[in-house]
C-alpha cells in the first residue's frame, strides 16, 4: 500500500471572451443556430479513445472533456446530484445492489448511421470495467452482475472514462453525441518559422442525427498545445472565444477584463510514498514530512487561491467534514522527528528523491515547494 500525505484541491480554470456583444431581445427568445466555437487548449495531445485515458491523470481528465460532445453515457449526473436518463431510460436493481438491469434506448443511432444496439453497450463497457463487474445483453437491455454490492454504480457510470462508443477496424471510434470528429490536423512546423511547432487541432461537426437533437452550433474547432499566455493574447485578439489557462494566470486574466470561470476545488494533489523504497516506509519519517508542508502557501500563493489545502481526501465544499482533519505546519517539530531518525532513513547517507509525475511548470513549482519545505528540516 502506498500511503499519502495531502497537499491541496486545485480547480479547473476557464476563460471566455469579454467582449462580447450585448444580446437583442428577439435573440434571447430565439436562439440562433450556426457558428462554429473556437476552443484553445493547453494540453498538447488527446486521446478520443475511451480505452487509452488513465483514471486520475490530468490527461484524462482533458480527453474526457472532448469525449463528452462525441460519445454519450448510460445515465449523466446534474450539478445537483441527481441521476438522468441517456443512452438507458431506466434502470431497476435488486435489494443487494449487485444486480442492475438497464433499458436500452430505442431509436438511437452512432454518427454513421448504424442503430445502437445492448452489445454495443457491452462492447464498450466491459473493457473498462474491473474484475468485480460483469455485463451481458439482452434483446434491448443489458445487466450488470457485481461480485459485491454496487451502490454507486450509478455514480461510476455517469462519470470518467465510461462512455458509450464502438470501434470500427482501422478507423476511428464512433459515438452518439452531439458531435462528430471531422479533421485532425497533426502539429507541424510553422510556415513562416520553422523553428517554431503550429500546434495540432481536432475538428468537430454536428450531428445531425443525434438522438437528443441537433446541436446549436455548426462545429468546434479545437486548438492543443498553445502556451497559456499566447491563448490570452489569441482570445483577446478574436481568435478564439475560450481558453483553459493555469491557476496562476487568473489574476492576470481578471486584470484583463476577461470573463472568468473555475470549477470548485476537485482535483486532488497529493505527496505518495512508494513502499517499494525501504526509507519510505519509516511512519516517523512521513509524520516529519507531513508536518513540513505549507500546503497555505501552495494553495494561496503559489495557486492565486485557486485551491483549497487538502486535510482529507474530499474537499470541504463536497464532504462537509473536511475540516475536522488535517494537520497543521509545525517545523519546529518536524525537526525534532528529524533528529531521531537514522541517517540512511533522513536522507543523510542517501538523498531522498521526489518525482513529479505530472507534466507542466505548474506541478514542477509544486514538487519543489515540497522539496524546499523539507530542506527546512535539513531532509
Amino acid at each position: 500500500m502506498r500511503c499519502t500525505r495531502l497537499l491541496c484541491f486545485v480547480g479547473i480554470s476557464a476563460v471566455f471572451l469579454g467582449s462580447v456583444a450585448p444580446a437583442r431581445s428577439a435573440a434571447s427568445k430565439h436562439p440562433r443556430y450556426g457558428g462554429t466555437l473556437r476552443v484553445q487548449l493547453r494540453a498538447a495531445s488527446l486521446s478520443l479513445d475511451p480505452r487509452e485515458w488513465k483514471p486520475g491523470s490530468l490527461a484524462a481528465a482533458d480527453s474526457e472533456r472532448l469525449g463528452g460532445i462525441i460519445y454519450d453515457r448510460l445515465v449523466t449526473l446534474d450539478e445537483y446530484g441527481r441521476f438522468h436518463a441517456a443512452l438507458a431510460t431506466e434502470w431497476t436493481h435488486d435489494g443487494s445492489a449487485r444486480n442492475w438491469q438497464f433499458r436500452i434506448r430505442a431509436g438511437v443511432k452512432f454518427s454513421d448511421s448504424s442503430s445502437l444496439t445492448a452489445k454495443d453497450v457491452v462492447a464498450a463497457l466491459q473493457p473498462l470495467f474491473s474484475a468485480g463487474l460483469q455485463m451481458t445483453a439482452g434483446e434491448n437491455s443489458v445487466a450488470i452482475h457485481a461480485q459485491r454490492p454496487a451502490p454507486d454504480l450509478l455514480e461510476l457510470l455517469a462519470s470518467g472514462r465510461y462512455f458509450v462508443f464502438r470501434a470500427q477496424p482501422g478507423r476511428a471510434l464512433v459515438g452518439t453525441g452531439p458531435f462528430v470528429l471531422d479533421e485532425v490536423v497533426a502539429a507541424a512546423p510553422s510556415e513562416t518559422n520553422p523553428s517554431v511547432l503550429r500546434p495540432a487541432r481536432m475538428k468537430f461537426k454536428a450531428n445531425e442525427e443525434c438522438w437528443a437533437g441537433r446541436p446549436f452550433l455548426d462545429a468546434v474547432d479545437v486548438t492543443l498545445g498553445d502556451p497559456a499566455l499566447r491563448e490570452i493574447l489569441n482570445l483577446q485578439m478574436g481568435h478564439a472565444e475560450v481558453i483553459d489557462i493555469p491557476p496562476d494566470l487568473v489574476r492576470k486574466a481578471r486584470q484583463e477584463n476577461l470573463r472568468l470561470w473555475s470549477s470548485p476545488p476537485d482535483m486532488l494533489l497529493a505527496l505518495r510514498f512508494d513502499d517499494g523504497q525501504s526509507t519510505t516506509t519509516n511512519p516517523q519519517l512521513r509524520e516529519a514530512l507531513d508536518l513540513l508542508l505549507d500546503r497555505d502557501t501552495m494553495a494561496n500563493v503559489l495557486l492565486q487561491k485557486q485551491a483549497l489545502p487538502a486535510p482529507a481526501l474530499l474537499p470541504q465544499w463536497l464532504s462537509g467534514y473536511a475540516f475536522l482533519f488535517g494537520t497543521t505546519m509545525n517545523v519546529e517539530r518536524a525537526k525534532e522527528i528529524r533528529v531521531t531518525l537514522p541517517a540512511n532513513v533522513a536522507g543523510g547517507t542517501e538523498p531522498l528523491r521526489l518525482r513529479v509525475d505530472a507534466v507542466g511548470d505548474l506541478m514542477k513549482q509544486r514538487g519543489e515547494r515540497v522539496s524546499v519545505n523539507a530542506g527546512q528540516a535539513n531532509f
